[in-house]
């Protein structure tokens, strides 16, 4: 890898763990003719990333930025019902 694509890298991990949510993980996978991502919560669960078929690494990178928001705030949501209503949605509490 050269120090331009080096310096690129960086940047782009430095930018998803600025914004991705606490807990949750971002993994870059590589094989030989192949990589993908994929998105973990806080609990080790794979969640479901849109289809990255025809998607750029960068995409596939923005996309999983954007789910682990999106399933962090509706968490977020879940729990605040189930305090305000005073009874469980179904989910249990940390």
């Amino acid at each position: 890898m050269n120090e331009t694509h080096a310096t690129a890298l960086l940047a782009a991990a430095n930018e998803i763990c600025r914004d991705i949510p606490t807990g949750y993980e971002i993994r870059l996978c590589m094989e030989n003719g192949a990589a993908w991502v994929t998105l973990h919560n806080s609990d080790g669960d794979l969640i479901e990333l849109p289809d990255a078929a025809d998607k750029t690494l960068a995409e596939q990178l923005n996309d999983a930025v954007h789910a682990a928001i999106l399933d962090d705030e509706s968490l977020a949501r879940a729990m605040d019902e189930r305090d305000a209503d005073g009874g469980p949605t179904g989910l249990t509490p940390i």
